[in-house]
């Protein structure tokens, strides 16, 4: 009987774990294709792409029209690349799914994934300018916040059927 329980035990853990993995794979897959769609411009080749994560319902939509349009604004300026470069997506969580320190607590986080080969400076600035607009138009405790630029090389990422080229070689 104790055998028959460990084992259905561990079968619902493996399920647990396959679904667990079964959803970050498609998470991967989602990110992978939200990156490649795009429209190029004059040839050049495209990124960023900044993923917003909140609590359900805690950024309206035209909050968030706001914030998308502030992003553009932002990048392009410290970045020197054309708006259609820049591309944001939204992403909620069920309200109570978010912690902060193993606390209940309505957590965001602004990510941008970027060719590497932009200045600390740059980096620096837009981290800054970000995390001043992110606050002003949602109202979200500082700590509460998290923002984060993720470089990538830029062979390591495809847009429009072909694999980017490095800062500055467009």
């Amino acid at each position: 009987m104790f055998r028959t329980g460990t084992r259905k035990s561990r079968r619902e853990a493996n399920r647990c774990r396959s679904r667990a993995y079964q959803s970050w794979v498609i998470g991967i897959i989602v990110a992978s294709s939200v990156m490649s769609v795009g429209v190029s411009f004059g040839g050049l080749q495209q990124m960023p792409l900044y993923t917003a994560i909140t609590e359900d319902g805690f950024v309206s939509d035209e909050t968030k029209v706001r914030i998308a349009k502030e992003i553009t604004r932002i990048h392009t300026a410290i970045m020197k690349v054309p708006e259609n470069f820049v591309r944001v997506v939204f992403l909620s969580y069920p309200n109570g799914s978010g912690y902060t320190a193993g606390r209940a607590a309505p957590t965001a986080a602004l990510n941008c994934v970027l060719r590497s080969g932009h200045t600390d400076e740059d980096k620096t600035e837009i981290l800054k300018q970000l995390w001043s607009m992110f606050q002003d138009l949602t109202g979200i405790p500082t700590d509460q916040l998290a923002i984060s630029l993720q470089e990538i090389p830029w062979s390591n990422a495809m847009e429009m059927g072909q694999i980017m080229q490095a800062v500055g070689h467009e």
